[in-house]
């Protein structure tokens, strides 16, 4: 796995990461982020920036005296899947967050939104193109408000093909207004190749 931060800027930097097989050396995959860097404010960056202000931080006024430790589980299975709710008729779902799939500030990590979509558009695009399996070819995530408490799931075909669909994932509150928009890109299995991935 190899990271590279392509762009850095005062609050933002844009990376780079790459998948590489040991053995041939050949790329596998790649994922490309936009992570927030220090704010930019003095005050914050003190706080968060400094493991003394930020244990303040985190006993005082988020109320954890010591850092949360889970036991070992399956990811998909036990952290994801036993919380989430699914409805294949319509192509939506709920899912019920708890403090697991919490960053410090208590919003869902970015990481949970990537899987939660990627269970519910695979669930989807299997029920869409009627295939025992499929493969994520591509994903695209927009996160726009932190996500906390039940979150409401819907997918939608964007593009259908013969063995390929282009799904929308939106992560949304109760009252629709939208935390994250994932664009996924699945092939059906009977499909792939080596050389179609």
């Amino acid at each position: 796995i190899v990271n590279t931060v392509t762009k850095l800027g005062k609050t933002i930097s844009h990376t780079r990461t790459e998948f590489i097989c040991a053995l041939t050396q050949k790329p596998l995959a790649y994922a490309s982020q936009v992570k927030y860097m220090p704010t930019g404010n003095w005050y914050m960056d003190l706080v968060f920036g400094n493991k003394f202000f930020y244990d303040l931080y985190s006993n005082y006024i988020v109320g954890e005296s010591a850092p949360i430790i889970y036991e070992e589980k399956h990811l998909i299975r036990d952290v994801i899947l036993s919380n989430l709710e699914i409805q294949l008729v319509s192509g939506s779902g709920i899912f019920r967050m708890n403090k697991e799939h919490t960053n410090p500030f208590g919003a869902m990590h970015g990481g949970c939104h990537a899987m939660v979509m990627e269970r519910m558009g695979n669930v989807y695009a299997k029920h869409q193109l009627s295939s025992d399996t499929v493969v994520l070819k591509a994903m695209q995530i927009e996160f726009l408000k932190a996500a906390k408490g039940i979150i409401h799931i819907d997918c939608e075909t964007i593009i259908k093909k013969d063995d390929e669909i282009h799904v929308r994932v939106l992560l949304k509150r109760e009252d629709g207004k939208i935390f994250s928009e994932g664009k996924l890109r699945f092939l059906s299995s009977c499909h792939v190749t080596r050389d179609t991935i």
